[in-house]
């Protein structure tokens, strides 16, 4: 089943002519998630032919500008464009307040139902679920308030055979309770063990959206075993006073997040404008965390 993101925006928070600032489109088995919405965010889901009726939830992280300032737009952009499907914000206290004024002050009277669901940045929590698919929110270490998201499949029921289950002759109400996990016992008492009747399902992906944050690793408990992890880094090591002060990451700074999470792989972005040759921050990272790939706009990724 398909697991991708979509880089939309891989710079910090000036833009530069070859990148935006962040914003991300994450699709998992076709529910379409939006990670933050810098400016320009609608233009780069029109230019990845992203069709932004399919957006379900948006997440933003924090309350800087390069994070959230597209969202007014494609707030009315997608009640010009007619949709009626509910729309759910998850982001940071304070949100709601900051955009819905922006929207009533144009005289719109959306056409479809927009709520807001408020995060904390204490503790890793659930903030999005359906059948197939969960999201938590986990805090970062920042100037203000920020999280990051661990965007993740929900485990599948085990695989059922169903050549062993016709050779032992299994009615059809009984697989659902075969593919979770129960043995089956007929009519006459005798049991056939689960582990000859399923097999394992394939594991679970997940992808962490860790952006923007000083190296922080205590949010390592949070993401262990994920596969993808997307880690800002703003800064080479050269430059670690500025990010200190600003309360960014370095690339080696990411990619000790990466290790320690035993991460499949790590993908650096949020890069500052002032760095023409980004190729040295795949160099540093690569120093600690071998699978290391920089983001650019428009890269898409399978998890």
């Amino acid at each position: 089943m398909k697991f991708e993101v979509c880089i939309l925006g891989s710079g910090s928070a000036v833009p530069t002519r070859t990148r935006t600032p962040t914003a991300q489109i994450i699709n998992i088995q076709e529910n379409y998630l939006l990670a933050d919405c810098a400016e320009g965010t609608q233009l780069q889901l029109r230019n990845q032919g992203i069709k932004l009726q399919r957006i379900d939830a948006v997440f933003i992280t924090h309350l800087h500008g390069d994070h959230f300032y597209g969202l007014p737009g494609l707030i009315s952009t997608l009640h010009l464009l007619g949709r009626t499907k509910p729309l759910l914000i998850v982001g940071p206290p304070g949100l709601e307040k900051i955009v819905m004024p922006m929207v009533d002050i144009t005289g719109s009277n959306l056409r479809y139902q927009l709520s807001f669901k408020s995060t904390q940045n204490k503790e890793k929590e659930c903030v999005y679920e359906n059948k197939r698919i969960q999201v938590f929110s986990f805090p970062l270490l920042h100037k203000i308030a920020t999280t990051g998201y661990l965007f993740a499949e929900k485990q599948k029921p085990r695989q059922y055979l169903p050549e062993v289950g016709a050779f032992y002759g299994i009615p059809k109400f009984w697989i659902d309770r075969i593919k979770a996990g129960e043995d089956y016992i007929d009519d006459e008492g005798l049991r056939v063990d689960n582990s000859k009747l399923t097999k394992d399902p394939l594991k679970a992906k997940s992808y962490a959206f860790c952006t923007d944050t000083a190296y922080y690793p205590e949010m390592v408990n949070n993401i262990m075993g994920v596969n993808l992890i997307y880690h800002e880094s703003s800064f080479l090591e050269e430059d670690r006073k500025r990010a200190d002060q600003t309360k960014h990451s370095t690339a080696s700074d990411a990619a000790k997040i990466a290790k320690m999470a035993k991460a499949n792989k790590l993908v650096l972005g949020h890069f500052s404008a002032r760095y023409k040759d980004v190729s040295r921050f795949e160099e540093e990272a690569k120093e600690i965390f071998k699978n290391v790939q920089l983001a650019k706009d428009g890269l898409i990724l399978k998890v």
